[in-house]
């Protein structure tokens, strides 16, 4: 396995750190604290889908062509620009739900922002397999389905904490 691979795989396991401290403490901390636990846990997931929003940009940063293909090989007119709009997204509902997280007043709020942070990680990770520019080699993709699967499952952890309160 070449370094540049070893490290991004164990970058991306270490980024789950936070994920599964979070979703396992809250269950064993008393109610105050687990919430602010629940509080930093979607801090992370929004700084995590920001980090993803820039990630998606490289082909486009690199030079690469990022034009659509006809049929018969010859680059398109249009862009295909669904990384780019994916990138963009991801960090713009990030910075949404943080700020929903400090000015809004509604009850159940954490849980909705659980639910929504978690939808935010599965639909940025279909869109991301649908771009015809990110094209990650096999392991990679096989990484970042694996680790979109354990950040859904820690985003479950929680969901199903803070519907018990």
């Amino acid at each position: 396995m070449s370094l540049v691979r070893n490290r991004i795989q164990n970058y991306g396991y270490a980024g789950l750190i936070p994920f599964f401290g979070a979703a396992g403490t809250v269950w064993v901390l008393p109610e105050g604290l687990a919430l602010t636990v629940s509080q930093a846990f979607i801090t992370y997931a929004c700084v995590i889908l920001s980090f993803l929003g820039g990630v998606v940009w490289r082909p486009y940063l690199s030079g690469k062509n990022v034009g659509i293909e006809n049929p018969s090989g010859e680059a398109a007119e249009r862009l295909d620009s669904k990384a780019m709009d994916l990138g963009i997204a991801a960090s713009l509902i990030a910075w949404a739900l943080l700020l929903a997280m400090f000015t809004v007043e509604l009850e159940n709020l954490e849980l909705i922002l659980v639910v929504l942070s978690g939808v935010a990680f599965y639909v940025f990770r279909l869109v991301e397999r649908q771009s015809a520019v990110l094209d990650y080699a096999p392991w990679f993709d096989e990484l970042r389905d694996f680790l979109v699967r354990a950040v859904l499952a820690s985003h479950f952890s929680i969901a199903v904490f803070l519907l018990q309160q």
